[in-house]
């Protein structure tokens, strides 16, 4: 006997229902770890006070990618705006490797106490 895995029965709702779930864990990393370091207090960044530019840096490369990413992947929005998707995607492998810059600096110069 032959077993196969059947497909949902509504894959677009299946779709509709992961995209959600990742859109909302994606705001609730964005408000609770990432926009506190904009308010530039010393307590927020601890032992990375020396190197908040740094940093901020590479949290707006992150945020960039994370904001640019999804439209990459909708095909309504590649297919349509084939100029605008080209553009953003230069935009996004630049906010990627500025935001892996940032953080590369930032292993190097931060003394973990090891």
């Amino acid at each position: 006997m032959e077993t196969s895995v059947k497909n949902p029965k509504n894959p677009i709702l299946l779709k509709a229902v992961l995209g959600i779930t990742l859109a909302l864990l994606a705001l609730r990393f964005v408000f609770k770890d990432a926009i506190p370091y904009f308010g530039f207090q010393e307590t927020t960044f601890h032992e990375y006070w020396n190197v908040k530019w740094w940093l901020i840096g590479h949290i707006t490369g992150g945020l960039l990618a994370l904001v640019i990413g999804p439209l990459q992947f909708w095909p309504y929005f590649r297919n349509t705006y084939v100029t605008t998707h080209r553009l953003l995607g230069r935009v996004y492998l630049l906010s990627i490797l500025f935001a892996s810059l940032c953080a590369i600096y930032i292993i190097f110069v931060i003394d973990y106490g090891d």
